[in-house]
């Protein structure tokens, strides 16, 4: 529900700034910020314990999926890393996915994940984020939110086709049937199937853009063929297995089990980073924090800014003038604190 502030007009300039309350406590900031000003680390696994936080991450669609079943004991951590392992016991494949979708979900930043890639044919891995409300409603992936593929890794096609040093990139939306839609990029061989190699997105209201260790190598404007959601989201980490599917056929007699495999993802960290910023417009100054939510809140027109951007009443405005700033997807029965800064003249904002 929308939720705005109404100063009176007689404050020269005024803003209504809406800040999310209640951020989730936050480990050591064990991580060196983007490249800018402003970053803070607002969210983090290192994988420093010897078992999966469950604080953090759940175990997602556990149970039978595609050519595999998705099993606790598919995860693992121990010595700073998470373990995702794809393995066949009996005749049956077996893999892992752990998400936020119950813990953690943000709108707009920087994410990035350290992640080593050892895939096999009929299986890929993957780093993403995911909508609740993808595809609901049809026809506005802004509203709705998107899937966002921030990499998926496959060491073949599904013609054969080697792919080891490649990951590709997508934006699913409008749901996964009739009127689903996508549009995405691929690296190109990078030689990423050998060692541990950084995956990042910044996200802002406007745009997308993917790293891959620190190289800017995808772009996405908001339009209308490659939408860029404006929800907040979770974030996915997975190995999949389909046989016969766009990755290639699972190996006669599988992966192996648990003990031998070597087909698996190991991820280094998960950081997510988001931006304070100052906001000016002739006498008006104000500061934004870090934007988050552990609630689904979903900003419209709040975070990732590029520019100032305030609001003023100029003093020959009629009585009944007034500013408001309006933020969308606020639940109802959860706590927010509202802040404003109002300014009568030129000197430096009082806090409201």
């Amino acid at each position: 529900m929308p939720r705005f502030l109404r100063l009176p007009p007689v404050v020269s300039a005024a803003l209504a700034l809406l800040v999310l309350a209640l951020p989730a406590t936050q480990p050591a900031l064990l991580a060196a910020p983007p490249t800018g000003a402003g970053w803070t680390l607002v969210w983090n696994d290192e994988f420093t314990g010897t078992s999966l936080d469950l604080s953090k991450w759940r175990h997602w669609l556990l149970g039978p999926r595609r050519s595999a079943v998705n099993s606790p004991s598919s995860v693992g951590v121990a010595d700073g890393v998470l373990t995702l392992s794809t393995h066949t016991t009996g005749g049956v494949h077996y893999t892992g996915m752990i998400a936020t979708d119950q813990t953690y979900l943000f709108t707009y930043g920087y994410i990035e994940a350290r992640i080593n890639y050892d895939s096999a044919p009929g299986m890929w891995s993957a780093f993403w984020m995911q909508s609740p409300s993808m595809g609901s409603p049809v026809g506005d992936p802004e509203i709705a939110g998107t899937e966002i593929d921030i990499c998926e890794h496959r060491s073949h096609d599904g013609n054969g086709t080697a792919r080891d040093g490649n990951i590709g990139g997508v934006i699913h939306w409008d749901g996964y049937g009739a009127d689903h839609k996508s549009h995405g990029y691929d690296s190109g061989n990078l030689g990423l199937g050998t060692g541990y190699h950084i995956y990042g997105m910044e996200w802002t209201p406007t745009r997308q853009r993917f790293y891959i260790d620190g190289v800017l190598r995808w772009t996405i404007n908001n339009a209308a063929n490659t939408p860029v959601s404006q929800r907040s989201e979770f974030i996915i980490l997975s190995n999949e297995v389909e046989d016969g599917g766009w990755s290639g056929a699972v190996p006669a007699g599988g992966y192996g089990t648990l003990a031998t495999t070597t087909t698996r993802m190991q991820v280094d960290y998960v950081r997510v980073y988001q931006r304070a910023e100052t906001v000016v417009n002739g006498d008006f100054e104000g500061r934004l924090a870090p934007f988050g939510s552990s609630n689904q809140a979903s900003w419209s027109s709040t975070g990732g800014r590029t520019a100032p951007a305030a609001a003023r009443i100029s003093p020959t405005s009629s009585a009944t003038s007034s500013v408001t700033q309006t933020v969308r997807g606020l639940l109802p029965d959860t706590a927010y604190f509202l802040t404003g800064w109002g300014n009568p003249g030129p000197t430096a904002p009082a806090l409201l």
